[in-house]
């Protein structure tokens, strides 16, 4: 392993100021992790932190509130986080997701098959967030809950009305259509 010698400190930190890292560092001919380190060196005591900002969880009690009268996404989307920091956010204060019981959840595949829809589908609706409650179990398997089933319906039939996604239609199978995410019920 060969030892480059870091550029002065004024270097560094001029190069950080009109330059990306990786710009910066293709002209010094090093990795870009490798200026990473030394811009962080030439700046001691200044804590550097990757990856996205903390965001602050609301009070318990105003969280309680919304909660009562919203789902869980539009919960989420009232304070601008997605559906896994909101999850984060109902462990860290111990509130159960009372909106359904851990009983009354069916597969992901079921879910599809009662729907009348491809699992690619609902799969994609899971991943956007659109199923309330819906969650992953052991990691690997997605469980929706029965309640939402009724939603599910909706937006398959609001999709046929629309041209969308007709399951019984003659014409080809259109796989954009069927993987087309659904309008959010009014």
């Amino acid at each position: 392993m060969r030892t480059i010698k870091p550029p002065r400190k004024s270097v560094i930190l001029k190069l950080a100021s009109k330059y990306s890292f990786a710009e910066a560092a293709d002209m010094l001919g090093v990795h870009e992790r490798t200026f990473s380190k030394w811009y962080h060196d030439a700046l001691p005591g200044v804590e550097h932190r990757s990856g996205p900002r903390p965001i602050q969880a609301p009070d318990k009690e105003e969280l309680l509130n919304i909660l009562d009268t919203h789902t869980n996404q539009e919960t989420a989307n009232y304070y601008g986080v997605g559906y896994k920091t909101l999850a984060r956010w109902l462990r860290e204060y111990d509130i159960e997701d009372r909106l359904f019981d851990q009983d009354e959840m069916i597969s992901l595949a079921e879910a599809a098959r009662v729907v009348n829809v491809s699992r690619m589908a609902v799969s994609n609706w899971f991943r956007q967030g659109l199923i309330p409650g819906a969650r992953k179990i052991n990691g690997t398997r997605v469980m929706v809950p029965a309640s939402s089933l009724q939603t599910l319906k909706t937006w398959r039939s609001q999709s046929e009305d629309d041209g969308v996604y007709n399951a019984g239609s003659a014409t080809p199978y259109r796989r954009q259509a069927a993987l087309a995410l659904p309008q959010e019920v009014t």
